[in-house]
């Protein structure tokens, strides 16, 4: 008798052990699974946040008589360097490669 219980004891004790063992690897991973999913979430976030910081409104103007100014339309670009803005007439305004860093900071879409 007194062997059967110190079997169930020692079994009990076992399994209690292996027990712990997975509760703690389970938190362990779950914390390691957070961190991993946390910072690809915050890279991602500032990727976008920077993209956008970057981004330059440009404003196409056009005489329109008696009224002045008239905004025709407004455009985003990313990479000014690599864009010539065109308003759809035949005067086509110059490249904007050399006045990007100006013009960045004029006006920024959020």
């Amino acid at each position: 008798m007194q062997l059967i219980g110190t079997t169930l004891f020692c079994c009990g004790l076992g399994l209690l052990a292996v027990g712990s063992v997975m509760i703690v690897g389970a938190a362990f991973m779950g914390i390691v699974y957070g961190l991993v999913v946390s910072v690809l979430y915050v890279r991602r976030w500032l990727q976008m946040w920077w993209r956008r910081q970057r981004r330059t409104e440009v404003l196409v103007l056009k005489e329109v008589p008696g009224k002045g100014q008239q905004t025709v339309e407004g455009k985003a670009y990313d990479d000014l360097e690599d864009k010539e803005i065109t308003d759809g007439s035949e005067d086509t305004p110059p490249s904007l490669s050399s006045s990007s860093s100006s013009s960045s900071s004029s006006s920024v879409i959020l």
